[in-house]
């Protein structure tokens, strides 16, 4: 027996699931967008939600996803990863700066020791 989602919202892009678009059922019955679901697994291994390996996929017999929906997800996702690096770039300063602090204070260390 299928498990549906509350008020069939994707709990990827969080977003509701039309009875127009395709939706995709993993083997533990949490239900996805098709692109979202297949965009989370090629990534990773099991579902977003419980954590079980995925075992299997099965499509609803429903349309495909419009243009639209499809352009809306990957700009999401897009704008995600330009952030992630954003973040990456500002703690690998933070990591510059402190081991040029490190530097500084072994220089000085060094300079009270021997002076």
């Amino acid at each position: 027996m299928k498990r549906k989602l509350e008020n069939n919202i994707c709990p990827i892009c969080l977003e509701t699931i039309q009875t127009s678009e395709t939706r995709s059922v993993l083997s533990c019955s949490h239900q996805y967008h098709d692109i979202c679901i297949h965009s989370w697994l090629y990534d990773n291994k099991n579902c977003p939600v419980c954590r079980t390996t995925h075992t299997g996929c099965t499509r609803g017999p429903l349309k495909e996803q419009s243009k639209e929906t499809i352009y809306h997800i990957l700009e999401m996702q897009r704008s995600e990863q330009i952030e992630k690096k954003k973040q990456i770039r500002i703690l690998e300063d933070r990591i510059i700066a402190l081991e040029m602090q490190c530097t500084l204070f072994a220089c000085l260390i060094n300079n009270v020791m021997h002076g």
